[in-house]
């Protein structure tokens, strides 16, 4: 006799990587924010924020975790990111928010427990 059918279940995350060629103001952090709510991600790895220092912000649910040089001259270069959705925020949250940003400003890593 055939096995019945089952529909499997699995969660499917959106995972996405942006260059933000400078997201050096809040105002732009909260436009990112405010995408990322929009298109349902989970998180996003950012490149080339060009912030200075370290940094957690949140809107709405989301948080932007941020590390980039202590200084930032001009321009600005380096720096990077991981903005979390409202559900991997709250998987930060139950690893007591574990961040690794003592890597230098072009390296960070967040634990998640899920």
């Amino acid at each position: 006799m055939p096995r019945a059918k089952r529909p499997y279940r699995y969660d499917l995350h959106a995972l996405y990587t942006q260059n933000f060629l400078g997201a050096k103001s809040d105002t732009a952090v909260a436009e990112h924010l405010g995408t990322c709510k929009l298109r349902a991600t989970f998180a996003v790895c950012g490149q080339e924020t060009w912030r200075a220092g370290t940094d957690a912000i949140t809107q709405d649910g989301l948080t932007f975790v941020g590390v980039g040089p202590a200084r930032q001259d001009g321009r600005g270069s380096a720096g990077v990111s991981i903005t979390l959705s409202h559900l991997a925020s709250s998987a930060w949250d139950r690893a007591n928010r574990e961040k690794h940003d003592d890597l230098g400003s072009r390296l960070l890593g967040i634990r998640l427990e899920v």
